[in-house]
């Protein structure tokens, strides 16, 4: 009987292989052997990672936190996601940690310093996109007025100060979709760290695909795999 030991080592196997369903499965059945190990969470928090379900590799970061709060790498693991995702502040304060329990790691302070930086262009990014959002708004508004005077025999905007105030509504309006863009972009990092459920009819309706390097040949897709994992069945 293969022991959580021998499935961890065939999960790393299966991760140097680039088979990352393969090593998903092999180390949740290490976990179910033995759920506290928190190397086993961080192992298949790299693999979600790799596959890009952001929420069960956060999970799974978390969970190996829990289970040892003072190993560096479960934090580390946990900052990883963030980084991935674009929630930088929230990742430098995971490296921070990280750093605290082990300060002379040069690739936790890279990995920092890395962060930090994409921070910092992230908080410039956002300063200046509304301003671009109103320049370009002003460059609308003066192309609309000179298109308004040259090409039509009846002009819709004649005063000077209507004009002025036209082309400041539409920088305005300018100003306004850019903060709105902005704000998407924050949902939707958020919408990052969500479940991707997987219903049974879903997996019921995706073709059977094989598994690379699996003994036993199991056969699931991406969906039953993930539907596998969520309710505990690998």
């Amino acid at each position: 009987m293969e022991g959580p030991d021998d499935w961890r080592i065939q999960g790393n196997n299966h991760f140097k292989a680039g088979n990352y369903l393969a090593a998903l499965e092999s180390y949740t059945k290490a976990i179910n052997l033995n759920p506290k190990d928190c190397t086993l969470y961080s192992n298949r928090s790299l693999v979600h990672l790799k596959m890009k379900n952001y929420y069960y590799s956060n999970k799974d970061a978390d969970m190996a936190i829990e289970l040892n709060k003072t190993w560096p790498k479960a934090h580390y693991r946990k900052a990883e996601v963030l980084t991935e995702i674009g929630q930088y502040e929230a990742a430098l304060l995971s490296y921070g940690r990280a750093l605290a329990l082990k300060p002379d790691d040069y690739t936790l302070l890279a990995a920092a310093q890395k962060a930090a930086k994409f921070s910092g262009e992230q908080m410039q990014y956002e300063k200046r996109i509304p301003w671009v959002g109103a320049g370009i708004g002003i460059i609308i508004g003066v192309l609309i007025s000179l298109f308004d005077h040259l090409f039509t025999k009846e002009p819709a905007v004649k005063h000077p100060a209507l004009m002025v105030l036209s082309v400041m509504i539409i920088s305005i309006i300018g100003y306004i979709l850019a903060k709105t863009y902005l704000y998407y972009q924050r949902v939707r990092k958020k919408y990052f760290m969500e479940p991707n459920e997987i219903s049974e009819d879903e997996m019921k309706d995706e073709k059977d695909v094989e598994f690379e390097g699996h003994s036993n040949r199991s056969r699931y897709t991406k969906a039953q795999a993930r539907l596998r994992y969520k309710k505990g069945k690998f």
